[in-house]
């Protein structure tokens, strides 16, 4: 099977993309993996998510696989956004 590694930095954290090959040959899933532990053999990435695109939809397959990168900032964002309003509003309770 063929893949590719991209890496990616966010928040001073290192990401890799690891984008293959998905369902008949018109998709690319990409695995979203933070690198918690760079030292160790095995073990040493976090899978935080895995999307897909067509690749008909991108000029490149590595522009595809940086936006489902940025998709997932900006869902981790607001994540992180309705954690800090739900923390705010149980700390006054």
């Amino acid at each position: 099977m063929n893949k590719r590694i991209i890496t990616e930095w966010y928040n001073g954290e290192r990401y890799e993309l690891d984008a293959h090959m998905g369902c008949f040959g018109c998709m690319i899933e990409v695995d979203i993996k933070r690198v918690a532990r760079p030292d160790w053999k095995i073990f040493r990435t976090i899978t935080e998510d895995t999307r897909c695109f067509f690749i008909s939809e991108y000029e490149t397959i590595e522009e595809g696989c940086k936006s489902c990168f940025e998709k997932f900032k900006k869902e981790y964002e607001a994540e992180l956004e309705t954690q800090k309003k739900l923390n705010n509003f149980f700390k006054k309770a």
